[in-house]
């Protein structure tokens, strides 16, 4: 049984600003099959454009809005919204609110940084 605590968890800072947790990642288990971490964003902050060559996402946001932009679609989220970011799609988050924006990120296969591969000003 693997258990991890959000709370004993160090965050990381991002190359965005914001903070991350990686609560769990089942490459070392001899699973592989995905991970979950939990980001939080300030007031303006955001997950910078990015897209994966290999890796499905799915955000579930916990607490605070923002701007969820997937390709050429976006849309307001919040409180209970779950999102889903297939391969391939240029994606972002930003935070629109006066609070923290909190969201937890499922990953399959899971998070490797190889394939985050940042957007450049102009390719959008």
């Amino acid at each position: 049984m693997i258990v991890t605590n959000a709370n004993t968890v160090p965050a990381i800072a991002t190359a965005s600003g914001t903070q991350i947790r990686v609560l769990l990642d089942t490459t070392g288990e001899g699973q592989g099959r995905m991970s979950l971490a939990m980001e939080t964003l300030k007031p303006g902050q955001q997950v910078a454009p990015h897209w994966h060559t290999h890796l499905e996402e799915i955000y579930y946001i916990l607490k605070g809005q923002g701007r969820m932009e997937i390709g050429d679609e976006a849309r307001e989220v919040g409180i209970g919204d779950v999102i889903l970011i297939p391969v391939n799609e240029t994606h972002c988050l930003y935070n629109t609110g006066d609070d923290d924006l909190v969201l937890l990120c499922t990953v399959s296969p899971p998070w490797y940084p190889e394939d985050s591969h940042p957007v450049e000003e102009g390719e959008r």
